[in-house]
C-alpha cells in the first residue's frame, strides 16, 4: 500500500511541475526573433495570439532589448494596429539610438484623449520610418 501512495505522489508532482512549466513558459519567451542587432517583431500569432495588443507587447519588448535588438527593429506582423486602446509602444526604457521600421504598417492609438500609437519621452537618436 505504501508503494502505491509513493507512486501516486510522484505522478502528482510530475503533473504539477508540468502545469507550472506550461503557465510560466509564455512569459519567459518573446515572439520577436533575430539577433545580432536587428530583430523582427509583431508576429503575435507565433505565441501570443495574433491581435494588436500582442503585436504591441512583442514590439515593445524587442525595442527594449539592447542585447539582441540594439540597432534596428522591424515590424513584420500581419496585424494593422489601428485605433488601439491605450498606447501601443509606450516609451520603452532602452529605446534610444535605434531604427524602428514599420514596413508600411499602421501603428495608431484610438484618438480618445491620450492614446497614441507610439509615445516617446526623453529618448534620442531614434528613427521611426515607413509607418
Amino acid at each position: 500500500m505504501y508503494k502505491y501512495f509513493m507512486k501516486q505522489n510522484k505522478i502528482l508532482i510530475i503533473v504539477l511541475l508540468t502545469i507550472m512549466f506550461l503557465f510560466l513558459m509564455p512569459y519567459e519567451v518573446n515572439a520577436y526573433s533575430g539577433g545580432g542587432g536587428t530583430c523582427d517583431c509583431g508576429n503575435g500569432s507565433i505565441l501570443l495570439g495574433g491581435n494588436d495588443t500582442d503585436a504591441c507587447v512583442d514590439c515593445s519588448a524587442a525595442l527594449n532589448d539592447n542585447t539582441n535588438c540594439a540597432n534596428q527593429v522591424n515590424y513584420v506582423g500581419t496585424v494593422q494596429i489601428s485605433n488601439h486602446t491605450g498606447i501601443c509602444i509606450n516609451n520603452p526604457a532602452n529605446f534610444s539610438n535605434k531604427i524602428f521600421d514599420c514596413q508600411g504598417h499602421t501603428i495608431d492609438g484610438d484618438d480618445s484623449g491620450s492614446d497614441y500609437g507610439i509615445y516617446l519621452y526623453g529618448k534620442s537618436g531614434n528613427i521611426i520610418k515607413n509607418v
